[in-house]
């Protein structure tokens, strides 16, 4: 509120300073302007005097330096003519302010100058300003007065690699300047300087699993100059651990589960957790940076589920990964005890063992081809199994495990006891009907059994002619090629071809290849030769495959290697003789030629 100075003493001196004040107009007519702040200014001393403002601005601000000179004073009613003006910040140049050069204003009509009691000087400590405000009964504030000192610093969250941190406001400040503790300079590091009054900030691109140590000011820029709080507030903050990587289930055993996992930097330890009672569990933390656990007293064949975190400590909170893997750990079932053969065949082998009674089942492993394939799994707790269509005085091993099926998975016992049985020989059975002779079933021709000159099965049978094809098909799966150069052959056939060898080669040199007439496999319409009948194919490609596959099409070689004394023939990798699937299998298996697995000869009289 403006009041009128009247009648007194105080009003004869501000009269008289009227009658000595130069006329206002003349000096604005005089005065040099600044387009930038809109200060009119003479120079006087090589210095800048401030003698008015052509500006409407409520507050204004005089710059310390006008055309690269010092504002060193202001002029005598400077701001005299300019009633809207409530407020002044002076700079600590000023060092000289002129009677009624602000806070008045000149009414014309009373020609007398009118205080403005709303006024207020923004000025440095101990300055001049600071004099004239209090001579003149303004309000004034102090710029260069340092902000609070920060109150409520503290870190509110993190991440892996950001740190959010949060303070309570102070009053009249610009902004805030954050510091970071150098461990290795042992010093502070200014980080981030906001510009805003805003009291939260966000530190990003950190390093995962780090402390770190923060430090705050309040600050506010007064003519160029920086003015920070007096302290700082320091607080401990960290990163959180990286989430974990490589967490898996080591070992297992009956009752126990060894977990793993990758090693976390900057973590202290790592937290364990379990699934009890469908909720997670804390189970273990440890104290060092290890990379493995042993869960220890759980029960046997059951299925476990684990997570983890690392976790590191900052001023005594627990500060832990923001994910965490899973794995699914399942506990053994003990082994097998009891395990033994029971009973022995030519063709069978009876085993048994003591019962599991937590266990869902057995499975039965055999030995073949120096490795355990598993050959039987019983879905019953039933501890007798009969393993079947075994060749007659062969060597078998055979291994049992209990399993349960738990999650999903199959659980099975840790070790598997063995036990091993001999096949009894096989009862031969060798019948002739209509003078073709039969052994066990199966049509044999060789130098001990010949075929009547009238057996004529009409070319190869219908079942050697299918299986020929299935084989042909499952060789080109692997690229090999099969053909029939010989199949079916009659009795005068083969009499011709017979005596062609003898010719040219002397009858015992023909009787190692060549079969005599009604001696011949060929005459049963169930023996082919394969691609080439000669001894360079023995090591090709297509001679391998035959002896690795010919039996899952119910073919055998014939004439295996080294067995010319037993089957009276040499070698003919080409030779394949058609007996089924189940036979095939049992005869290659076993390493014996026919007259080996029946027990014949092949020998002529």
């Amino acid at each position: 509120m403006n009041k009128k100075i009247y009648t007194g003493l105080f009003t004869l001196i501000i009269t008289l300073l009227c009658l000595a004040l130069p006329n206002t107009d003349s000096i604005n007519a005089n005065a040099l302007v600044d387009a930038t702040s809109g200060f009119s200014y003479e120079i006087v001393n090589n210095n800048i005097m401030i003698t008015g403002y052509t500006g409407n601005d409520a507050d204004i601000k005089i710059p310390a330096k006008i055309a690269n000179k010092q504002v060193a004073s202001i002029d005598d009613g400077a701001f005299s003519d300019n009633q809207s003006i409530m407020s002044v910040s002076i700079p600590k140049t000023v060092n000289s302010i002129g009677d009624l050069a602000m806070g008045y204003y000149y009414n014309p009509e009373d020609d007398i100058y009118v205080k403005n009691d709303n006024f207020k000087i923004k000025c440095y400590t101990a300055s001049i300003a600071v004099q004239y405000a209090l001579n003149n009964g303004f309000n004034y504030e102090i710029v260069d007065t340092k902000p609070a000192v920060v109150r409520g610093f503290r870190a509110v969250s993190s991440t892996v690699n950001s740190i959010s941190l949060a303070w309570n406001q102070v009053a009249t400040t610009e902004g805030y300047i954050i510091y970071s503790y150098n461990v290795s300079s042992g010093k502070w590091v200014r980080i981030a300087k906001t510009i805003t009054p805003l009291n939260t900030y966000n530190l990003t691109n950190l390093n995962s699993g780090t402390t770190f140590k923060f430090a705050i000011k309040a600050y506010r820029t007064v003519d160029g100059t920086e003015i920070a709080s007096n302290a700082y507030p320091v607080i401990i903050a960290a990163t959180k651990p990286a989430d974990v990587t490589g967490f898996k289930v080591a070992a297992e055993s009956v009752n126990a589960i060894k977990l793993s996992w990758n090693r976390v930097s900057g973590a202290k330890g790592y937290i364990v957790y379990q699934v009890k009672n469908g909720k997670w569990a804390r189970i273990a933390k440890t104290n060092t940076n290890v990379t493995s656990y042993v869960v220890k007293k759980l029960t046997r064949g059951y299925c476990y589920r684990f997570a983890i975190k690392a976790y590191k400590t900052v001023t005594n909170h627990e500060l832990t990964s923001t994910n965490y893997p899973t794995v699914y750990g399942y506990t053994k079932i003990p082994t097998i005890t009891g395990f033994k053969v029971a009973g022995v065949s030519d063709s069978a082998v009876k085993l048994t063992w003591n019962k599991l009674n937590d266990s869902h089942g057995y499975i039965v492993y055999q030995m073949k081809n120096n490795k355990w394939v598993r050959v039987a799994k019983t879905a019953t707790n039933s501890n007798v199994y009969f393993i079947k269509n075994l060749a007659s005085e062969t060597q078998y091993k055979f291994a049992v495990k209990a399993y349960r099926s738990i999650c999903g998975k199959e659980i099975v016992s840790i070790n598997f006891p063995t036990t091993t049985a001999k096949t009894k020989k096989e009862t031969v059975k060798i019948k002739v009907i209509n003078g073709i002779t039969y052994v066990n079933g199966v049509l044999i021709a060789n130098k001990t059994y010949k075929l009547p000159s009238t057996y004529n099965p009409g070319g190869l049978t219908r079942e050697t002619k299918a299986a020929f094809q299935k084989m042909q098909q499952g060789a080109a799966k692997d690229n090999v090629s099969l053909w029939i150069t010989s199949g079916y052959r009659s009795y005068s056939y083969q009499a011709l071809l017979y005596n062609s060898y003898v010719s040219s080669n002397g009858q015992a040199a023909a009787d190692r290849f060549a079969a005599r007439p009604g001696y011949s496999e060929h005459q049963t319409g169930l023996a082919i030769d394969v691609n080439y009948a000669s001894s360079w194919f023995n090591n090709t490609t297509c001679a391998k495959w035959i002896e690795n596959h010919c039996a899952e099409y119910g073919f055998i070689l014939r004439y295996p290697r080294g067995k010319e004394s037993k089957t009276g023939y040499m070698y003919e990798s080409w030779h394949v003789r058609y007996v089924g699937v189940d036979l095939a299998k049992k005869v290659m298996a076993s390493g014996l030629c026919l007259e080996e697995y029946f027990g014949i000869t092949s020998k002529y009289k």
